[in-house]
């Protein structure tokens, strides 16, 4: 995932203002499968494990992580259903728009 990262020219944008951490925590049974996307003007990077101090926190389970991935869930519909969740700065989600679809 960190090469896809740093290979795809659309995430570039993302840290144009300032670096942007997002930590996506995915339930796995009683376990949690953390890792975070770091996205800077230098491009993305993806690193196992959580954030020191992310920006956005996206917790969802291992299905709906699935079916993000597939693309036969889009977050919107997560969101509504409960299924993914978000903290953090919101306004720094909002500001990313388009370019994190693509994560």
């Amino acid at each position: 995932m960190d090469r896809a990262a740093r290979d795809a020219p659309s995430l570039a944008p993302l840290g144009a203002g300032g670096a942007l951490v997002v930590e996506q925590r995915v339930h796995v049974g009683d376990d949690d499968v953390v890792y975070h996307l770091t996205f800077t003007s230098d491009g993305a990077r993806v690193r196992a494990g959580p954030a020191e101090s992310p920006h956005l926190t996206v917790v969802v389970d291992a299905v709906t992580a699935r079916q993000l991935q597939e693309g036969t869930l889009n977050a919107q519909q997560a969101a509504v259903a409960g299924r993914l969740k978000i903290r953090g700065d919101i306004g720094r989600l909002r500001a990313a728009g388009d370019a994190l679809q693509s994560v």
